[in-house]
């Protein structure tokens, strides 16, 4: 092996142990987060070939995010007939955090404000600041019921779209808001 041959694997290897791990949030800019947000109840489920985490507030709301959000998933196969081809593999992190929280520009620094021009919100979708290998769904702990159901399966659609390599689409995460309501009645 010659001299820059050697020098390029060697750089390969450092950069292969160096690279974070996709459990480590805090390196990925969720730390602004992580610290001024204290979770009381994670738990996790595998879907398909994922694993959806919910970091939250409640043991009640977290199981039953995780269960709708596992039935979001397993319908939107129905809902996109000809996605079929996942492009990412990602598990999908769901936090559930206080509204105020949510909205602190400074805290969710790494969220495309400008995109939502610069107005409030309810949820978000991230996989650009997550950790490799993950996604994140932010949503407020504000909403309940089936509005926290809308929320939940508003973002899934994101989530969806981003691993079937999709352009976002706000208007199909609105309609798959009304197919899920009414498949699940």
């Amino acid at each position: 092996m010659d001299k820059i041959t050697y020098k390029f694997f060697c750089l390969l290897i450092i950069f292969f142990i160096t690279s974070p791990t996709s459990a480590d949030a805090r390196s990925y800019g969720y730390d602004s987060l992580l610290n001024v947000t204290e979770f009381t109840f994670e738990s996790s489920i595998r879907s398909g070939n994922r694993t959806i985490v919910y970091h939250g507030i409640s043991q009640h709301r977290g199981e039953n995010i995780l269960r709708e959000a596992s039935q979001m998933i397993s319908l939107l196969p129905e809902f996109y007939p000809n996605l079929d081809k996942q492009c990412k593999f990602t598990d999908l992190h769901i936090y559930q955090i206080d509204h105020d929280t949510l909205n602190n520009r400074e805290v969710m620094s790494f969220l495309p404000w400008h995109l939502w021009g610069n107005l409030n919100i309810k949820g978000a979708y991230d996989s650009i600041s997550s950790p490799r290998g993950t996604a994140a769904i932010f949503i407020t702990s504000r909403d309940s019921g089936s509005r926290e159901t809308r929320l939940v399966s508003h973002e899934i659609t994101h989530y969806w779209q981003d691993t079937m390599c999709k352009k976002v689409n706000e208007a199909q995460a609105y309609d798959f808001e009304v197919f899920y309501r009414e498949r699940t009645r």
